[in-house]
């Protein structure tokens, strides 16, 4: 019976997660993460030099992704990770709107060079990162393996 127990636990754990709605959460939670991932790497190839029109078009697809996990309703036990992760973004989103609004007349290169300077964007994607990591670490403490794309 003590062989059974960890066993047992997991799978409560495991149909808990399932049944509060979480699975399909971090599943549509991983879409979105992975559709963001692919745009931002379809307007910015990891190769290519920035421009405006290239962090345009990712703050486009980052903007998306924000619209989308508003649209969600987490289940109870993720919503403080949700809420932070959705937030860092949206925060991020904004203020690089606001960075390339007072870039728009810039050339190619003092654009480089004002991006490259923008300590403000690089710290608030660390946030980002560290809300989603966050809401990753939340998901698998609850006993879910789904891997949300951070």
């Amino acid at each position: 019976m003590r062989r059974l127990l960890p066993l047992l636990s997991a799978v409560v754990l495991l149909t808990a997660c399932s049944q509060d709605g979480s699975r399909a959460y971090l599943e549509t939670v991983a879409d979105i993460n992975a559709r963001m991932e692919a745009g931002t790497f379809a307007a910015l190839p990891r190769d290519a030099e920035p421009t405006w029109r290239a962090v345009a078009a990712v703050v486009a697809v980052r903007e998306a992704a924000v619209a989308e996990l508003r649209a969600l309703d987490p289940p109870e036990s993720l919503e403080i990770e949700h809420q932070a992760y959705t937030t860092s973004l949206r925060v991020l989103v904004e203020e690089s709107r606001r960075f390339l609004d007072s870039t728009a007349d810039l050339d190619d290169a003092a654009f480089r060079v004002a991006l490259g300077e923008s300590v403000d964007l690089e710290v608030l994607a660390g946030t980002v990162a560290r809300a989603c990591s966050a809401l990753q670490s939340a998901a698998t403490t609850a006993g879910d393996d789904t891997y949300v794309g951070c």
